[in-house]
């Protein structure tokens, strides 16, 4: 079958074929061909994550880069791994998935699968945070961009009634009181995410908006790790 003429015999291409400057497109939807398509894909993924761990790393060493569109349907317990090393190795990672739920599903959905799958987001350096409807991602990607100390401002006012002369009572002062509290807030509220525009012809114009966190960093524009960000699709 496919896996056989893809996987076992000779063969004119390994993942190391990376080193030298080529891109390796796996081009074998899982739409199309099914678990046949995901398996060959994961299988050669694993190859090329331990051919170039096994690579000597100098100065020189070519940088490499894994992309995975819909990484969930390729994704093994190996990958929180990965991506603890993959710097080191000179691999830059992009995962591209639709939240949380569906990743912790593809490992099972048990504590174990939830510790790995939060390791593995956990060391991506920079996240590009779009328009999210579940709750949990939400409120766990609000939960990775921290929460800091802001101040409140509250205010009461007390009516009396009007005296003969249309003054209020207590000298014809109007009763009020004004504080200030400090607070701990998420410095992003999980319901931003659900207002960020997806793009379109219609009202967005063709505009999609993100929240960029990237961990040990500053941005200029808000000297904080994260940032508003507008991308066109055009």
């Amino acid at each position: 079958g496919e896996l056989r003429s893809l996987l076992c015999g000779e063969t004119n291409i390994t993942p190391l074929a990376t080193t030298e400057g080529k891109i390796i497109v796996l081009n074998m939807s899982t739409k199309e061909f099914g678990e046949i398509g995901q398996l060959a894909q994961v299988i050669f993924k694993t190859s090329f994550q331990r051919a170039i761990e096994r690579r000597r790393v100098n100065d020189s060493t070519r940088p490499v880069f894994l992309f995975m569109d819909e990484f969930q349907n390729f994704l093994t317990s190996y990958d929180s791994n990965f991506a603890t090393t993959c710097r080191s190795a000179r691999v830059a990672v992009t995962l591209l998935t639709q939240n949380l739920p569906v990743v912790y599903s593809a490992l099972g959905g048990s504590e174990k699968a939830r510790v790995e799958v939060d390791g593995l987001i956990g060391n991506m350096a920079l996240k590009c945070l779009m328009a999210q409807g579940d709750r949990n991602t939400n409120d766990a990607m609000s939960a990775a961009i921290g929460r800091t100390r802001q101040l409140t401002v509250s205010a009461s006012q007390n009516f009396g009634q009007l005296g003969p002369f249309g003054q209020f009572g207590h000298g014809g002062t109007m009763p009020g009181s004004a504080s200030v509290n400090e607070v701990f807030e998420a410095e992003v509220g999980a319901v931003e995410f659900t207002k960020l525009r997806t793009g379109g012809a219609g009202a967005n114009k063709f505009l999609v908006d993100a929240i960029l966190f990237a961990s040990g960093v500053r941005f200029r524009s808000t000297g904080k790790p994260w940032r508003r960000v507008t991308f066109s699709q055009k």
